[in-house]
């Protein structure tokens, strides 16, 4: 990096989900950083900006770039975050979200930011380390419990096709819970996790992709609480 992080203030891409439930909370985490004097380039959709700049603390150290979206056959013209779709339309709003590919690399390459925070986009890993001098951080706006769940140690689509419910609700033996574990009625709604959700990725391989590519992983919680899932995640993904 060009100067060492502790002599220097640091530069941070934040790069969320093109959805209000991870742009604010990714708001509200840059309004922490910025605080301790860090400078932060988000990077947003063009009509997110009017809500999100209400929510932005530190206007001189947090600033906001607008994205231009690019348009996929099926998503009605104009948009730009799932709150803009139907939920069926969420994969090709994904889609979208990674042909932005060319235009983040462009951006990292002219900032070259000592961190870029990052959830849905799990090519960016790969991406900094191409650029160099870049980490990546995975932050989750999920909660440990529920990415423990879903995502540490899902099985794949077609083991998981195969299985009953009670197959499926058997948590792995180091699994850190008794209590926080599926139920039977629940067990086959996370079929979801393994439908298309952008271009040849599915919903679960774009999470797990991320978390387990990135350097390092952050989570939207506290220790005293989710403390033990925090370990289990940290474990599985080696980091």
């Amino acid at each position: 990096m060009r100067e060492s992080i502790e002599e220097s203030k640091m530069e941070i891409v934040m790069f969320p989900w093109l959805a209000f439930g991870h742009l604010i909370p990714y708001m509200n985490l840059s309004n922490q950083i910025a605080k301790r004097g860090h400078k932060i380039s988000f990077l947003l959709p063009k009509n997110a900006e009017i809500r999100l700049q209400k929510l932005n603390h530190y206007p001189n150290l947090i600033k906001l770039h607008k994205l231009t979206i690019p348009h996929v056959d099926g998503l009605p013209y104009g948009a730009e975050t799932t709150a803009d779709v139907h939920r069926s339309l969420e994969s090709l709003l994904a889609t979208a979200f990674d042909e932005l590919y060319d235009e983040i690399k462009s951006f990292l390459q002219n900032v070259k930011p000592h961190f870029i925070f990052f959830d849905f986009a799990y090519w960016i890993p790969d991406l900094a380390r191409e650029i160099g001098g870049i980490k990546s951080l995975f932050y989750s706006v999920f909660s440990p419990a529920a990415a423990s769940i879903q995502f540490v140690k899902s099985p794949d689509k077609t083991t998981f096709m195969a299985s009953t419910a009670a197959e499926l609700v058997k948590p792995p033996p180091d699994y850190p819970s008794t209590t926080v574990v599926l139920r039977e009625s629940e067990a086959k709604l996370l079929s979801f996790l393994f439908h298309e959700y952008g271009k040849g990725v599915t919903f679960y391989e774009r999470v797990k992709k991320g978390m387990t590519g990135c350097d390092a992983i952050g989570m939207r919680t506290c220790r005293e609480i989710e403390g033990t899932f925090c370990d289990y995640i940290a474990t599985h993904s080696e980091k």
